[in-house]
């Protein structure tokens, strides 16, 4: 077996499992919420912004990712050249754009690893709303936590985060599915530097945006998980604990936030999955686009000379 044919079946097995738990998540919401022990049995359930109750919101969250899947699906060559003009204006053409050619081979593997920093911009998108009470008022339905018990913070904590993020997650990887394409049509640019005394400098256009969305995903997960062990803290030696099955269930959502951006890429998977399967055309409809701009094919030697230069 090769390694290509071992990652993908790593791959599958990865995307099936996590799959497999979000929908054991969904399932146990849903039993706990028709026995009265979760507030969403009513309408307007989990979202505000969608109709019906915890189970016709969770059917809809899978309907809206296959509508973001089928725009990754389509749309990514047109949301890439958005992207690649947006570097051009943001880097103030202070460099030169070119198609770097690539190893057949390096092109049929999937990168299922992409899906992690999707799923933790989205955790740290989903902590920001969550913590804006008029933002997050807009789309979940926080007054369901109204008539719990004192120890109703366990699930305010850590409720809203879960169910925004599982929400938005398809949504966020869209605006990584044009990222992905600039990098896998190799759109890479160079920074001028004719008549200066400077080293190449030279990177993905894709990886340019990816930088930016890192950083923002490594400050916003500590501060969100630093925030829920705070109130996790506060919440165990204030509440008043009425018997173990009650502990267990409140502390469930609480649990499961910590795990919430493997859940996540459930949906994310969806869209990864779509944007796959449309990438040997989307690659093709792109490097079209960007040759008609201009944009030169390059190849990149990085392969050592046999002389080497004298030092001194």
């Amino acid at each position: 077996m090769t390694e290509a044919q071992i990652e993908s079946a790593v791959s599958k097995k990865f995307l099936i499992a996590i799959n497999s738990i979000v929908l054991v998540v969904s399932a146990s919401a849903i039993v706990f919420s028709y026995a009265h022990l979760f507030p969403f049995y009513d309408p307007p359930g989990l979202y505000r912004l969608l109709p019906g109750d915890i189970l016709t919101d969770f059917i809809w969250v899978y309907v809206l990712t296959l509508i973001c899947g089928a725009l990754a699906y389509v749309a990514a060559p047109f949301l890439s050249t958005i992207f690649w003009k947006g570097h051009r204006l943001l880097t103030a053409g202070h460099y030169n754009y070119h198609i770097q050619l690539f190893d057949a081979r390096a092109t049929r593997r999937s990168k299922v690893r992409r899906l992690f920093l999707p799923a933790f911009v989205a955790l740290g998108l989903a902590a920001a709303i969550a913590n804006i009470r008029q933002v997050a008022n807009l789309i979940f339905v926080n007054e369901s936590f109204a008539n719990l018990d004192e120890s109703a913070p366990a699930l305010e904590v850590g409720v809203p985060i879960l169910f925004i993020l599982i929400l938005i997650a398809s949504f966020v990887t869209l605006l990584f599915v044009p990222l992905w394409l600039l990098e896998d049509t190799g759109v890479i640019c160079e920074r001028e530097t004719v008549g200066r005394r400077v080293t190449a400098d030279i990177e993905g256009v894709g990886n340019w945006y990816v930088a930016l969305l890192k950083g923002f995903a490594g400050i916003t997960t500590v501060i969100t998980y630093l925030l829920i062990a705070a109130s996790t803290i506060e919440w165990y030696y204030t509440v008043n604990v009425p018997n173990l099955f009650t502990l267990i269930v409140l502390i469930v959502p609480v649990v499961a936030i910590i795990g919430a951006p493997f859940l996540a890429m459930a949906p994310i998977s969806v869209v990864h999955f779509c944007y796959e399967i449309s990438l040997r055309r989307n690659k093709e409809r792109l490097d079209a686009k960007l040759g008609g701009a201009g944009l030169a094919r390059v190849a990149i030697d990085l392969s050592q000379t046999s002389e080497s230069p004298e030092m001194g």
